[in-house]
């Protein structure tokens, strides 16, 4: 059978075996332990998972990380851990039939940083969720993340970063048509970043609530 990627896929298989081979260990593992040898698998996974990426093998890649996020758990290198998830996240969102595992490699690292108090980038990475979803239609998850994703902003004064996650909130809340939301969502970050022009969003809203076929003329125009 012929592999996209020919060599490197196979050698990616064989790092696959050997580091499979480090993690089952035997006696001696047993009684020295297994760090080194985890470790060593860790450093093998990383290597197949990067000639996965070269072919675009976008799913083995993921994989390949993702076990790798695991075995640094075994390690309690939880930082680690929480960059393993977030590679394992970019190759998986590549594959269009894994984006519920890549969502919930990025749910892994998001953990991970808010245990670690690592709230900012656990922000941007319910924003990539969010936008992850909302390429896929999915805009009930998009606002949830979008707005998970700003009040973490929020926490770290981060106003600038927040509003743009907010936006996405509103935005997606009148295509829910949630215009209550949308409106309110609209004027919150109009009064707190000063934007006059956002508070003609919110009433061009208002508007919409009570004639939702204008919306998407509407949504054309949102910058």
């Amino acid at each position: 059978m012929a592999f996209p990627g020919g060599g490197g896929v196979q050698e990616a298989e064989e790092l696959i075996v050997k580091a499979d081979k480090k993690l089952k260990g035997g006696f001696m593992t047993a009684v020295f332990g297994s760090g080194n040898k985890k470790e060593e698998a860790c450093d093998l996974l990383t290597e197949a998972a990067n000639k996965f990426k070269i072919a675009k093998l976008w799913a083995r890649c993921g994989g390949c990380h993702k076990r790798v996020a695991e075995v640094q758990l075994e390690l309690n290198d939880k930082f680690a851990a929480a960059a393993s998830f977030q590679a394992a996240f970019q190759a998986y969102k590549q594959d269009d039939g894994a984006s519920g595992t890549a969502v919930e490699c990025l749910n892994q690292a998001i953990e991970l940083h808010i245990n670690n108090g690592r709230f900012t980038q656990a922000a941007k990475f319910h924003k990539e969720a969010g936008e992850l979803f909302e390429k896929e239609l999915n805009y009930a998850k998009a606002v949830e993340h979008f707005q998970q994703g700003g009040e973490y902003y929020k926490t770290e004064d981060q106003t600038s970063s927040a509003n743009q996650c907010f936006l996405r909130v509103a935005v997606l809340s009148a295509e829910l048509q949630n215009y209550s939301m949308a409106i309110d969502v609209f004027e919150q970050v109009a009064s707190s970043s000063l934007d006059v022009a956002l508070l003609k969003w919110s009433v061009k809203v208002r508007a919409c609530a009570r004639h939702p076929c204008i919306w998407p003329i509407h949504l054309h125009a949102f910058p």
